[in-house]
């Protein structure tokens, strides 16, 4: 958390992160490279990256000698020149300040070089150790016998660094570079501290929801469904009845949720529980009628309730039958 602007002169915080699900991600990923063919992988890239390294050392010493070479034959020239012949000699002097300027930068970069860090060989004792924990390390990681301390030596084994940015309010991508220069792009979604219209996917969530609602699913199948489906809510990884509540009612829809679902009607047809209340009758008598088929009707293809049509005929006949049954 970056909060120096806050605390000194009550400004808003520049940048808070949620450590935990970053955390979660980058052990996700060392796990997976304590592989065994992942070792190998990375034994063959260190290998390959040591020797990149030998190879642009012998270069920049190359470099060096070739820039000392020619600095001393600059000054031995001019050295030789006739002091008497001052236009040569001038051209001369010059000649060697540019040598001598070409030895001063290829030393820098020679030593620019040699301060990056070494590639380190993945030891043979470090790699026997991550192969036989590779295995058994998840379980061990949860069981809390090991330290804080010690979990972190492990992932340092492997990776350099994690280079963290926020482009969303409800993403984080976390860049992980391994010990060999590569690195992996992990991309987390944390709850949202304040509210669901600020995560990056509100509009398709609210579609979604107006969808599902539309074929007829009560609030509880749709949070579910939407849950299973990767959706989530502000502040917690799931999504919540009562969110789909808000928003059926924000688009002028009315919830579907418990005894309120069976005085629905829904896409031109009631549904059994919602025209025996109209009916004023029994929904057991009127589930009876239709399964020995007095009462036609339909199952939903989504929900799988019966449904009637709403047909004005239909629905006067059926009120008839239900006054004759009262009446005896």
């Amino acid at each position: 958390m970056c909060n120096a602007l806050s605390e000194t002169y009550r400004q808003p915080m520049c940048l808070s992160l949620p450590g935990q699900v970053v955390d979660d991600a980058v052990v996700k990923a060392f796990f997976a490279a304590i592989r065994p063919a992942e070792l190998d992988l990375l034994t063959e890239v260190l290998a390959d990256r040591k020797q990149d390294r030998e190879r642009m050392e012998r270069q920049h010493a190359d470099q060096v000698k070739r820039a000392e070479y020619e600095a001393r034959l600059a000054e031995k020239r001019y050295r030789s020149v006739d002091p008497e012949n001052r236009l040569v000699a001038a051209g001369l002097e010059k000649s060697w300040e540019t040598a001598l300027r070409g030895l001063a930068e290829a030393r820098e970069a020679s030593e620019r070089f040699k301060r990056t860090p070494p590639v380190e060989d993945l030891e043979p004792a470090l790699r026997a150790g991550l192969e036989d924990l590779g295995k058994r390390l998840p379980e061990l990681w949860e069981s809390g016998r090991l330290a804080a301390s010690q979990k972190k030596e492990l992932l340092r084994s492997l990776i350099r660094r994690v280079v963290l940015s926020r482009p969303k309010q409800d993403a984080i991508e976390a860049k992980i570079v391994w010990v060999s220069g590569a690195y992996s792009l992990v991309r987390v979604n944390p709850p949202v501290l304040h509210r669901t219209p600020q995560l990056g996917n509100y509009e398709e969530l609210v579609g979604r929801i107006l969808k599902l609602a539309s074929e007829g699913h009560q609030d509880t199948e749709i949070a579910k469904r939407l849950t299973e489906e990767g959706f989530r809510s502000a502040r917690l990884p799931y999504v919540t009845q009562p969110l789909v509540e808000k928003i059926r009612a924000q688009h002028g829809q009315p919830s579907l949720t418990g005894s309120q679902h069976s005085c629905e009607k829904i896409e031109g047809c009631w549904s059994a529980p919602g025209l025996a209340r109209r009916l004023g009758t029994s929904e057991t008598w009127l589930r009876g009628k239709i399964a020995e088929g007095t009462i036609p009707a339909r199952r939903h293809p989504t929900t799988r309730r019966w449904m009637v049509e709403d047909d004005p005929e239909l629905l006067s006949w059926i009120e008839n039958l239900a006054a004759t049954r009262r009446r005896r």
